[in-house]
C-alpha cells in the first residue's frame, strides 16, 4: 500500500502531534478515563466525547471509523470496534483509545490507547496479527458507523466488500474469496 511502510511500530502514541498530552487531558475526564481504564465495549460510547475533544484542540473533517475483525470465514458475529479519525495541518490521526481491549485476545502489541497517524495506526494493527481480517469503513456520522457496524450476527459471505479498507488479508480470506468467486461462476 501506498505511505504505508512495513515497520515495527512499537509505540502508542505518535510523536508528530503532542500525542501524550492530548491523552493526558482526555483522562482529566472522569467519564473518558473511566472508558479507557475498562475498555471492552466502550468504543462505540467514546465516539462522541472523543470527536469532541478532538474538534476543541483543532481537528477537523471527523471520521468515525467502523471495524470489523473476523477470526475466520465461519464466525458467527465478528468483533465490531469504533476509533475517531480528524486531520490536523493535512494530515490523518486515528484515536484509538480503546484498543487495548484487544491485548488478551491475541493481538498483545495492542497494549494501550492509540493516538497515531493513519498510516502508523494501520502499521500497529498489521503488525497485531496476520491470522485475523480487519477492515473499516470512515463515516462522516457517529450512528451511521455503529449502525453499519453494529455487533449482530452476519455472513462474511454476504458481506459487501464495496468501499472497505483492508488493514489485514490473512491466507483463509484468500482462499474464502477464491472459493467464493469460483463458485458464483460456476452458476
Amino acid at each position: 500500500e501506498p505511505g504505508v511502510e512495513r515497520t515495527d511500530i512499537t509505540y502508542n502514541l505518535t510523536s508528530d502531534i503532542d500525542a501524550a498530552a492530548y491523552l493526558e487531558e482526555l483522562k482529566q475526564n472522569p467519564i473518558i478515563n473511566n472508558k479507557i481504564m475498562n475498555p471492552v465495549g466502550q468504543c462505540e460510547s467514546l465516539m462522541t466525547p472523543v470527536s469532541n475533544f478532538m474538534n476543541e484542540k483543532g481537528f477537523d473533517n471527523i471520521r468515525y471509523r467502523g471495524i470489523f475483525i473476523w477470526d475466520k470465514p465461519t464466525e458467527e458475529i465478528p468483533t465490531n470496534h469504533f476509533a475517531v479519525v480528524g486531520n490536523k495541518e493535512g494530515k490523518d490521526y486515528v484515536f484509538d483509545v480503546s484498543a487495548h481491549q484487544f491485548e488478551n485476545r491475541g493481538m498483545s502489541n495492542l497494549n494501550g490507547p492509540l493516538i497515531l497517524s493513519a498510516d502508523e495506526w494501520v502499521c500497529k494493527y498489521r503488525m497485531a496479527t496476520r491470522r485475523k481480517l480487519i477492515y473499516y469503513t470512515d463515516f462522516s456520522n457517529s450512528s451511521i458507523a455503529a449502525n453499519a457496524y453494529d455487533a449482530l450476527p452476519r455472513e462474511l459471505e454476504s458481506e459487501s466488500m464495496a468501499g472497505k479498507v483492508f488493514v489485514t488479508s490473512p491466507r483463509w480470506f484468500n482462499t474464502f474469496k477464491k472459493q467464493k468467486y469460483s463458485l458464483i461462476g460456476k452458476m
